[in-house]
């Protein structure tokens, strides 16, 4: 596989660099949608996509992105209920979604209430092998050894490597599955258990985008950057098919 296209931008705010953002979806959705009809996202969780999050809800991005032709989808999401503050789904709806109107056959939380999470997993990469069929007009189901190619997947970084929910060491790096269950089995990880995209699929979009802000996690973001090669943090193994945006705010 190519390595896609790295570009590395990086501001004196997290304002600053939310806006930059917002210009760049403003394009990269309308040309998904003039490409072909509509545009797939998987949101990203934790604090700093909170603001993005609440940017994008307001002019100009607001009213100058199409957002009634975009599918939202989550890249991980905390075992909780969706009302709960720790809720992935629940920090999106506040700060984007509900704001903008998004008709809840556009979004696609992961199902935090199944159980056992086995299932709630296997549960969310048969939603996404519906939509996307539908969206692509496929005949037959995707198979295990296939994934659906999200248009743009937006990630966050800890201070410690991860994205979406796949930590430093964990087995859930090495998975083959779309969605796995990660459970507190290491004593860095937050307690509660979580649902993630897994590197295959998040691997298989056409363009992820980091959004860090802060020195610490700023100065981990540069120990690898721009050969992303030479590390094997899990944001560092993050290798969509065409392009690698990283946007650091300080």
């Amino acid at each position: 596989m190519e390595k896609p296209r790295l570009e590395i931008n990086r501001f004196d705010s997290l304002t600053q660099c939310c806006t930059a953002i917002g210009s760049f979806l403003q394009v990269f959705i309308q040309s998904s949608i003039d490409r072909q009809g509509y545009c797939t996202i998987a949101l990203p969780g934790g604090k700093t996509p909170t603001t993005l999050l609440q940017s994008l809800s307001r002019p100009p991005f607001s009213t100058t992105v199409r957002w009634s032709k975009v599918f939202f989808f989550f890249g991980d999401e905390r075992i909780v209920p969706l009302d709960h503050p720790d809720s992935n789904f629940g920090m999106a709806q506040r700060n984007l979604l509900s704001p903008l109107s998004i008709t809840g056959d556009h979004v696609f939380s992961m199902p935090v209430a199944t159980r056992p999470y086995a299932t709630a997993a296997r549960q969310y990469q048969e939603t996404m092998a519906k939509v996307f069929g539908a969206l692509t007009s496929r005949e037959h189901p995707y198979a295990e050894a296939e994934y659906p190619a999200f248009d743009l997947i937006l990630l966050g970084m800890g201070a410690d490597g991860h994205t979406a929910s796949l930590f430093p060491g964990h087995q859930a790096l090495h998975q083959k599955e779309w969605v796995v269950v990660v459970e507190a089995e290491q004593a860095m990880m937050p307690p509660l258990p979580r649902l993630t995209m897994t590197l295959p699929l998040i691997n298989n979009a056409d363009t992820a985008l980091f959004l860090v802000s802060g020195a610490e996690k700023i100065r981990l973001a540069e120990s690898f950057l721009p050969n992303p090669s030479s590390s094997c943090l899990p944001a560092a193994l993050v290798r969509p098919r065409q392009r690698l945006l990283w946007y650091l705010a300080d």
